[in-house]
């Protein structure tokens, strides 16, 4: 998991301005575990929360799942992967990495009509 975590963080890093953050939620993890892991990592755009099972569900998170990844774009979910003990190899983790792709491009795209619709100026008046 440290190795997701570290490639997700690496791709928000790159995509500062598409406002790209990580957010790894411990789940039946307590919160000095949590912390533990996230103590040993030089994370720069990832943040650790603790959730109990309540949450979990709210979420949507698979309750057979080892590990769930899921990509927001505008506080709605975008993609969803969730791996079953000992599913999260390498292949698994360029999956994921490599679906950020779309989100980042929809971040980046937004972000560049915006400025663009900044830019224009109005005409002079006479």
């Amino acid at each position: 998991m440290a190795s997701l975590v570290e490639k997700l963080d690496k791709v928000a890093s790159e995509n500062a301005d598409t406002k790209m953050h990580v957010v790894v939620n411990f789940v039946g993890v307590d919160e000095p575990a949590a912390k533990e892991f996230g103590d040993k990592m030089d994370l720069k755009h990832s943040v650790f929360a603790v959730a109990d099972d309540k949450n979990a569900e709210r979420f949507k998170v698979d309750p057979k799942a080892e590990f769930t990844v899921m990509h927001y774009r505008n506080k709605t979910v975008a993609a969803n992967h969730a791996f079953a003990s000992g599913q999260l190899d390498d292949a698994a983790i360029a999956a994921v990495v490599k679906s950020t792709d779309a989100i980042v491009g929809d971040a980046a795209a937004s972000s560049s009509s915006s400025k663009k619709k900044k830019k224009k100026k109005k005409p002079k008046k006479a």
